[in-house]
């Protein structure tokens, strides 16, 4: 498990008698083995993250909202992490989200980015927006997770009822028609 602490140990193996099940004393056989179990959790973590734009406010459907999440490996091995992404409405439904498997090197920094693309269809709602990353191992353990609340903030504008009159008129001048 992701919590078990990264070294190496050993492993010793006792067989008893059936029979003898309640006397733990009569070993049949024993066998150890040194450094026979090795356990090296990724240490990755989610040490930054940026947003497009920077200020995260999305006004419009044209803008393209981005969240990268800097990955660093302090561990001694390279490892494979899966990332999960998801952007949360102020209600915390999700509105996005992105699972991709990455490599990182020992002592190296990767970047890993969701791309969101807000739509009409998304029924939008005014307010934060939260970004969530989810670091976990090959294994599917839950290693590292980072929330940045209010990471997008996304402004509707009202549009309200106009009223008009538009006048067509012929070349020469005089009323066609109203509406």
């Amino acid at each position: 498990p992701a919590d078990t602490v990264s070294a190496t140990y050993d492993l010793r193996v006792r067989v008893y008698s059936e029979r003898d099940a309640a006397n733990i004393e009569t070993v049949l056989d024993e066998q150890t083995a040194e450094e026979a179990i090795v356990v090296a959790n990724p240490d990755v973590s989610v040490v930054n993250v940026t947003t497009t734009p920077p200020d995260g406010e999305v006004e419009s459907f044209e803008t393209t909202a981005v969240a990268t999440a800097v990955l660093e490996n302090t561990g001694a091995e390279q490892t494979d992490i899966i990332i999960d992404h998801r952007i949360l409405d102020p209600d915390g439904s999700l509105v996005v989200s992105d699972t991709a498997e990455i490599e990182v090197r020992s002592g190296a920094q990767r970047r890993a980015s969701l791309r969101w693309e807000p739509s009409r269809d998304q029924d939008l709602v005014q307010g934060g927006y939260d970004y969530k990353v989810t670091l976990r191992s090959a294994a599917e353990e839950e290693l590292h997770t980072r929330t940045i609340e209010d990471a997008f903030s996304v402004t509707i504008a009202a549009v309200g009822r106009i009223d008009y009159t538009v006048d067509l008129r012929e070349a020469t001048g005089g009323a066609v028609e109203q509406a």
